[in-house]
């Protein structure tokens, strides 16, 4: 079991070998996570082996410290993985510690908590139980009588932001065996069919669920499904769905499969920038440092063009020359370079109007 805690940049494990819960952060020289070490437990140093981990996708402050992530126990314990917020701060050498919270009858599977205040658990014989994290009090959740009661193995909870739903209320996925429930506004529902797993983005209110053959988005005005599988193999053999955020700052679906790789799909573009387009920095310097110097060489696809002095003309063939080499490039940097190219052109032309204006006076 791992678990990657980004507001901390550190990974919770757990392994056959070493099955207490450790944590341990990036190493940017070896390339890998190292150092790990025990997370105790209500001063136990020899921690706890959790059956199922959490992060917290909103860190709140307490008593206790800084509430990071959740986790159940074989036992039905659950803990809160809290920090200690004074110095030395985040990273190795920082005071992490797993701390009870409550316990139920049974063993705790799936888990998860969005603010640090309610914490969701599901366990192996179907109930999912909200806790309160201040002082621990439980209270069983009414589920729907169509379900049958199975192994709670996965929660999900999230804020969906304003226009993803009517009110400001957590939504809250449980796959209690094959069927995902839903909890808005405090009732549960049931939503159609039978699946392995399944993952939410808030920012785009899409639901995807996969079944053992390929993934499908739930369209919920018309409580039904459509394929999202388009490019997979003919019958996948999905295990597992995760969200996660790219680096341009859309959002990307990764599907684990058995036997059959890792798959991902774009779910959200990346936010359209603000202001005016910005340009490559290396493509910036070659359009306005030869504008600017007064001639130079300029690589347009495998030729190179020189670029002669003579400023009007000089400037002309820069533009046709950059327009050339944009149309090489991917649509949205095509784009971002004819516009600088353009908006360069109109000081160049008011330039010269000026210029031969000044020449007939």
């Amino acid at each position: 079991m791992c678990l990657f805690v980004d507001f901390l940049s550190a990974l919770i494990q757990v392994s056959n070998v070493a099955p207490s819960a450790s944590i341990g952060f990036w190493n940017d020289a070896l390339q890998q996570f190292g150092g790990f070490s025990v997370i105790p437990a209500d001063g136990n140093t020899s921690g706890i082996t959790p059956t199922g981990v959490s992060a917290v996708t909103e860190p709140r402050l307490t008593s206790r410290g800084l509430f990071c992530a959740c986790a159940g126990t074989a036992a039905g314990g659950i803990y809160g993985f809290y920090m200690d917020p004074r110095p030395p701060g985040f990273g190795p050498g920082s005071r992490f510690s797993f701390r009870r919270i409550g316990g139920l009858s049974t063993e705790v599977v799936g888990i998860a908590c969005r603010d640090g205040q309610t914490i969701f658990a599901g366990t192996i014989d179907g109930r999912i139980v909200r806790v309160d994290e201040a002082t621990g009090a439980m209270t069983d959740e009414a589920l729907p009588p169509e379900v049958a009661p199975m192994i709670v193995s996965r929660i999900e909870v999230v804020r969906p932001r304003s226009g993803v739903v009517l009110v400001e209320d957590d939504l809250v996925h449980a796959l209690d065996g094959g069927t995902i429930l839903r909890r808005r506004y405090g009732s549960w529902r049931t939503l159609p069919g039978t699946w392995q797993t399944f993952a939410f983005d808030v920012g785009s209110g899409r639901l995807f669920a996969a079944d053992e053959a390929s993934v499908y988005e739930y369209v919920e005005a018309e409580h039904r499904w459509t394929s999202a599988g388009r490019g997979l193999p003919a019958y996948a053999h999905c295990t597992d769905l995760r969200l996660a955020p790219m680096a341009s700052g859309g959002m990307e679906l990764l599907l684990a499969t058995y036997g059959r790789s890792v798959w991902r799909a774009q779910v959200t573009l990346p936010p359209a920038p603000d202001g005016p387009p910005r340009v490559p920095q290396e493509v910036n310097q070659v359009i306005f440092g030869v504008i600017e110097d007064g001639g130079g060489l300029v690589r347009v696809g495998p030729t190179i063009v020189k670029i002669p002095p003579r400023p009007f003309g000089r400037d002309l063939l820069v533009a046709l020359a950059m327009y050339e080499l944009a149309g090489a490039m991917s649509s949205t940097a095509t784009q971002v370079v004819r516009r600088a190219i353009a908006e360069e052109m109109k000081a160049v032309i008011a330039r010269e109007l000026e210029r031969a204006g000044g020449e007939q006076e």
